[in-house]
This record gives C-alpha cells, sequence and structure tokens, in this order.
C-alpha cells in the first residue's frame, strides 16, 4: 500500500477513478483513510463482516496464558482464585458501570470496536465471561482438570473457527461447520492427553465440542470450561 492510489473501474465505465488506500476484507473492501491506524484497524476488525474476528482469536488465544501461570508459577488453589477475582473485578466494574452510563458505552465501544461482537455493547463482554469461567473453573476443579479445561477453552475453540472458516462444508446449528467441530475436538482429546488418560480426554474433548457446537444461550467462555472440567471429573472418578 504505502500511501499509494488503489484505481479501479466501476461496472460499465473504462475510465478508471482514484480511492483512497484501503484495505481488503473478505469480500469487501474497508478504506484505510491514509493513515497506519485505519490500517491496522480494517484488518483488525476485519471479522466485523465476515465472522473471521481477528482480534478477538488473538484475545481467546492469550486466555490461554492463565492455565499456563497457574502450571508454571504453581499456586495453590486459594491463591490462583484470589489473583482471578482481582483480574476479573476491572473488567466487571466497567460492564456494569457502562449500562448506566451511556457515554461511558459509547467510548468504551469505540475504543474496543475491534474485538466487540454487536450484542456485547450493552451487556458482559467475552473478556469478563472468559474470567468468570477461568475463575469458576479453577475454584470447582483440582489442577490438573482446571488446566486442561481452560486450555480446550482458549486453543480449541480457537482452532474450531479458524478451520471451520477456512475449509467450510457442511453446517450444523446455522455458522458452526462439522469440519470445525472435528478440528476442536482433535485438538481437545490432543491437549487434555496432556493431564489425563486417553479415555477421560476423549470424553472430556466431546462435552466441549458438543457445548461449542450447541447454541446455548450461555457465553461459551463459560459453559465450556465448566461442561469439560465436569465431564473430566467424572470420567477420572470411573475405574
Amino acid at each position: 500500500m504505502g500511501g499509494s492510489i488503489i484505481s479501479y473501474l466501476r461496472p460499465g465505465q473504462g475510465v478508471p477513478e482514484a480511492s483512497p488506500p484501503a484495505v481488503a476484507e473478505g469480500n469487501g473492501i474497508i478504506p484505510a483513510r491514509g493513515n497506519l491506524k485505519g490500517c491496522a484497524r480494517a484488518v483488525v476488525t476485519g471479522g466485523a463482516r465476515t465472522g473471521f474476528e481477528p482480534g478477538r482469536k488473538l484475545i481467546h488465544l492469550l486466555s490461554g496464558l492463565i492455565p499456563l501461570f497457574y502450571l508454571w508459577f504453581d499456586p495453590s488453589r486459594r491463591e490462583a482464585v484470589t489473583i482471578l477475582g482481582i483480574l476479573a473485578i476491572p473488567f466487571l466494574g466497567a460492564d456494569i458501570a457502562r449500562r448506566y452510563l451511556p457515554a461511558l458505552n459509547r467510548a468504551f465501544s469505540a475504543w474496543l470496536e475491534w474485538a466487540l461482537r454487536e450484542n456485547e455493547r450493552g451487556r458482559l463482554t467475552g473478556a469478563s465471561y472468559s474470567l468468570i469461567g477461568a475463575w469458576l473453573t479453577v475454584l470447582l476443579f483440582e489442577k490438573r482438570i482446571a488446566c486442561a479445561a481452560l486450555l480446550i477453552l482458549a486453543v480449541g475453540d480457537t482452532v474450531a473457527s479458524l478451520v471451520g472458516r477456512a475449509v467450510g462444508g457442511r453446517t450444523l446449528f446455522g455458522r458452526k461447520t462439522v469440519v470445525g467441530s472435528l478440528a476442536m475436538f482433535v485438538a481437545s482429546v490432543l491437549l487434555a492427553l496432556a493431564f489425563v488418560p486417553p479415555r477421560v480426554a476423549v470424553g472430556g474433548a466431546l462435552a466441549a465440542t458438543l457445548v461449542e457446537l450447541l447454541p446455548l444461550p450461555i457465553d461459551d467462555n463459560l459453559t465450556i470450561p465448566l461442561a469439560t472440567g465436569l465431564a473430566l471429573t467424572l470420567l477420572s472418578l470411573i475405574p
């Protein structure tokens, strides 16, 4: 791009018309308004109309740092729950405050438009649900189960979206693809095998995949780790 002029032909015309620098966005084009900030925003917000949501995918993957921190630094469950609670407070506080302060909600939505879905502009964001889900998962399940469940959420759910969008094919429940769900199942099994026996890993991966696939009314940042943790725990009790 580099500040050059992109020209295109309108249908039925033979004279090129100059347009401002732009960034390709799936099937469309977002004007970058001639500056780097516009280009960056166009790339990151490419999912606004295509559903790819690269900004959200990056945040989703970064949530995998929570179980890695839990494993590497080995805090007690009480310490981990306390840390996650402290991290969640500002996110929840901001979400609650913007429900009652329209000006704050508008500023928040404008600043984080690259990461927000339309239905999050007036309710809890995915980040808040993710931290609540992590807090509950660490509180309720033993460390190896909690870490497996949170890694499956961070990596498996992202793999499902990326593979499903790249490959496409038959869909279930609207937008979820069969190949994407299969990719999540395989990724989830591989992740769980680092913490539990094979039969338990398969059962936990199946639970995670089904919860991700079904059109449940609750955010999957909350349902996936809890359902996965519960399945792994119950299956681990079976001799």
